[in-house]
């Protein structure tokens, strides 16, 4: 394999991981301040950003993987049943857009918005003076 392909992929498979790890910090609730505020690409009533980065994760991070384990281990199949999972990972992240099914939204989303989406519940105020300073960090 060639240097400029190595460097392709080690780029893709850093901003692959980038994107799932922020994704998979959404999803667990660890991250909750993307909720706060509506994107401008985003139809509908509520944000749906941290899923959106689970599932471009997904999807940027197969590709390159399919073509290391093709390399490395040199079994084809495995490699393209890896790339098809770049299909549907690629759909839920156009459906982030619009919105999501409610089987694919976790447990404390779900519960955020039945309270009536409290913007201050996922990104409180911050204190005047040096405390907000501490607080935003």
């Amino acid at each position: 394999m060639a240097m400029e392909t190595v460097l392709v992929l080690a780029v893709f498979i850093v901003i692959g991981a980038g994107f799932a790890l922020a994704g998979v910090l959404a999803y667990t609730g660890r991250w909750r301040s993307w909720a706060a505020s509506m994107r401008w690409w985003e139809f509908g009533k509520r944000p749906r950003f941290g899923f959106f980065c689970l599932f471009v994760g997904i999807a940027v991070l197969v590709v390159p993987l399919s073509v290391v384990i093709h390399e490395v281990i040199g079994v084809e199949a495995i490699a393209k049943a890896i790339v098809w999972l770049a299909i549907p990972a690629g759909a839920l992240a156009l459906m982030c857009f619009v919105g999501l099914p409610g089987f694919l939204k976790p447990r404390w989303y779900k519960e955020w918005v039945a309270r009536g989406a409290i913007q201050h519940e996922v990104y409180p105020p911050a204190a005047p003076g040096a405390a907000g300073w501490l607080r935003k960090r």
